[in-house]
C-alpha cells in the first residue's frame, strides 16, 4: 500500500500521459510527490494536517501543474474538477443501491516537486522579489491545509470570507487559515521565518511574532481563528497541543481572553486602517507595549 494512501491521499500522474514528452516521468512525479509527503508526515502538524484528511474518510488528489518544468507554476487547490465530478456520481450510485462505502473525492491539489525545489524555477522567480523563498514541504503543506478544509466540507470562498482591514493581504479566510498553519509548522521546523500573509513570501513583523501577539494582526484575528477552531475542532485541537514558540491556536484555548484583548489592541486598530496602517503600525506603536512580549503557548 502507497504510503500516502493511508492519510487518504492519491497521487495521480495520469495528465503527465496525455503527451509525448511530458516535463516529468509518472513514476518520477509520483516518487517526488512521496518523498514530501513523507517529510511532512515526520512533523506534529503535518501529522495533524493528514489525519484530519484521514479522518473525513475522502480523498485529497495531487496532480501535476506544470508543461515546462523551467517556468514556476505555482501550486493551488480546486474542487472543480471534472474527473471528480464523474467520479463522484459513480460512487454515489454504488454506495446507494450496493451499500458501498467509496470514498468521495473532494480536493484537487495541483503540485510539482522540484518548482520550489533548490535551484528550482519558483525559487528562482521568487529570490529577486521576496523575502525568503519557500521549500517544497511547506508548499504542499500549505496546500494540503486547503484539502482537509475541502475534505470537511468547511472550505469556501463565497464573498463573505474575502479577507479585509489588516487581514487584506491574506485574501480569503481559507489562505489566513493555510497560512496560520504553516506558520506553525515553521516554528515547529525553527525555519527562521514566518510568513506575513498570502501576498509573495514577505516575512511577518517581529511585532506579531509570537502566540499571543500574533492576535494583534486584525481586530477580525479572533474572530478568525475561532471560525477555524469551531468548523476543524479536530485539527484545531491536534494543533493546540503541538509546544512550539508560535502557535496561536494554542493561545486561542489556553489564553482565551487574552488572544480577545489583544485583537482589541491599538496596534490591531492601526493595522486595520489597510495597508497604509500595516506599514505604519510598527513605526507608530514600536513594539506595541508588553503585550507583544507575552509568548503564551
Amino acid at each position: 500500500m502507497p504510503f500516502e494512501s493511508q492519510f487518504g491521499i492519491l497521487i495521480d500522474p495520469s495528465s503527465l500521459s496525455d503527451t509525448k514528452t511530458p516535463p516529468i516521468s509518472p513514476v518520477a512525479y509520483e516518487n517526488g510527490v512521496r518523498r514530501i509527503l513523507i517529510k511532512i508526515a515526520a512533523s506534529k502538524v503535518g501529522q495533524a494536517v493528514l489525519n484530519t484528511i484521514r479522518s473525513n474518510h475522502r480523498v485529497v488528489r495531487i496532480v501535476p501543474n506544470v508543461m515546462n518544468p523551467n517556468v514556476c507554476a505555482p501550486a493551488d487547490t480546486d474542487e472543480g474538477d471534472p474527473m471528480q465530478y464523474k467520479w463522484n456520481a459513480v460512487t454515489n450510485v454504488l454506495n446507494n443501491v450496493a451499500r458501498t462505502h467509496l470514498p468521495v473525492l473532494r480536493g484537487k491539489v495541483n503540485f510539482t516537486p522540484g518548482m520550489y525545489a533548490k535551484g528550482g524555477p519558483c525559487q528562482k522567480l521568487y529570490a529577486p522579489r521576496a523575502q525568503y523563498t519557500p521549500s517544497e514541504d511547506e508548499v504542499l503543506l500549505h496546500e494540503l491545509v486547503h484539502g482537509a478544509r475541502m475534505v470537511s466540507l468547511k472550505f469556501d470562498l463565497g464573498p463573505s470570507t474575502v479577507a479585509r482591514k489588516g487581514l487584506s493581504m491574506y485574501d480569503s479566510d481559507e489562505e489566513f487559515f493555510a497560512v496560520l498553519v504553516e506558520n506553525i509548522y515553521l516554528s515547529e521546523l525553527k525555519s527562521g521565518h514566518l510568513r506575513s500573509s498570502h501576498t509573495s513570501f514577505m516575512e511577518m513583523d517581529q511585532n506579531l511574532q509570537s502566540s499571543l501577539a500574533f492576535f494583534q494582526v486584525s481586530g477580525n484575528a479572533f474572530e478568525k481563528i475561532e471560525k477555524f477552531a469551531t468548523q476543524n475542532p479536530g485539527l484545531a485541537k491536534a494543533l493546540s497541543k503541538i509546544e512550539v514558540p508560535f502557535n496561536p491556536v494554542n493561545a486561542y484555548f489556553c489564553h482565551t481572553a487574552k488572544a480577545r484583548e489583544m485583537s482589541k489592541s491599538s496596534y490591531a486598530k492601526v493595522r486595520d486602517l489597510g495597508p497604509i496602517g500595516m506599514v505604519f503600525a510598527p513605526l507608530l506603536l514600536g513594539k506595541a507595549g508588553p503585550a507583544s512580549s507575552t509568548t503564551g503557548k
